[in-house]
């Protein structure tokens, strides 16, 4: 697998803003995490390695928020594309999607979080559009 050039400093320097937790649901496991790119990879050399490009998700999540069935809106609040909720009478679903649906973004004290405009641009350019 090839490493993208500077990919281990951003994935190190989001989870460390983070304190080694998911954003979402709290999660400690380091393993389980994935520093995510608000705007990807592919879309903005510019952004790539800013760590308020970053948020610290759990893998689930992280998959999730890649391919735009969430988003976070202008407060920070957990936000669900409607397709996603076509399926909330799936436990599965529930439990995980659902039952984090409009809760904000858990950021330790200190951390700045994602820039708004980043957040901006997932949202218009991500969000939904799988």
């Amino acid at each position: 697998m090839k490493v993208r050039r500077g990919q281990r400093y951003f994935q190190q320097a989001v989870l460390n803003a983070y304190q080694g937790r998911c954003a979402v649901t709290g999660l400690g496991i380091r393993p389980l995490l994935v520093a995510s790119h608000v705007i990807p990879w592919s879309a903005s050399e510019e952004h790539r390695l800013d760590a308020r490009n970053g948020i610290a998700l759990n893998a689930l999540h992280d998959k999730a928020f890649d391919r735009g069935p969430i988003t976070f809106d202008t407060e920070l609040r957990f936000v669900c594309a409607p397709s996603l909720r076509d399926h909330c009478a799936s436990d599965t679903v529930a439990a995980n999607f659902k039952a984090y649906e409009g809760k904000p973004m858990t950021l330790p004290p200190e951390a700045a979080g994602p820039k708004p405009e980043y957040l901006e641009y997932h949202r218009t350019e991500v969000f939904c559009k799988a």
